[in-house]
């Protein structure tokens, strides 16, 4: 991911413990946290697997 064009411009990755952490400051809270990985052809023909997570969160009360 970080060799993505668009990464340049403000873009940031968070660690699961980071997004955590950033969770807890909010009005969400968070149910579960999932990881991921999916194989995609990049624009230059190569398979490449990419990791990723995906933070389910319900607005706290």
């Amino acid at each position: 991911m970080e060799q993505l064009p668009f990464t340049k411009y403000g873009f940031r990755l968070f660690s699961n413990e980071d997004m955590t952490a950033l969770i807890g400051q909010s009005d969400f809270q968070q149910t579960t946290i999932t990881e991921h990985e999916e194989v995609v052809m990049a624009k230059i023909g190569e398979s490449v697997t990419r990791q990723f997570s995906v933070a389910k969160m319900e607005k706290a009360v």
